[in-house]
């Protein structure tokens, strides 16, 4: 799906799918929180695309999204608060987390 077709809420779910990507140990439980926060046709649509691509190809999407639609602060800030939930979900932010973290926070501009 290009990403001119998403929603907001496709491209959360897409950045909070990248992110559970990062600490292999927690992916699944990550994942499992994720599912119960997202809706189920929008976590599967995502999932089946966020699956197919390359790190480099998923930073592409989300700074094609955010260099589209312009987001608005509020906005980015809604999506670190959702990241920081997600990375603390199981009581452990490691470094890869807090790296992937900060990346983005660069990335978008934040």
């Amino acid at each position: 799906m290009n990403v001119s077709q998403w929603t907001q809420q496709h491209f959360v779910a897409y950045v909070l799918l990248y992110c559970s990507r990062v600490d292999v140990s927690n992916t699944k439980l990550e994942r499992d929180y994720l599912k119960h926060q997202l809706q189920p046709l929008i976590y599967d649509t995502v999932f089946n695309e966020i699956e197919k691509d390359t790190d480099i190809e998923a930073l592409k999407k989300i700074q094609g999204y955010v260099d589209h639609y312009e987001l608005s602060e509020a906005t980015l800030s809604s999506l670190f608060r959702e990241i920081r939930d997600l990375f603390t979900n199981n009581d452990d932010l490691n470094v890869m987390e807090m790296e992937v973290h900060n990346m983005l926070r660069k990335l978008l501009k934040q």
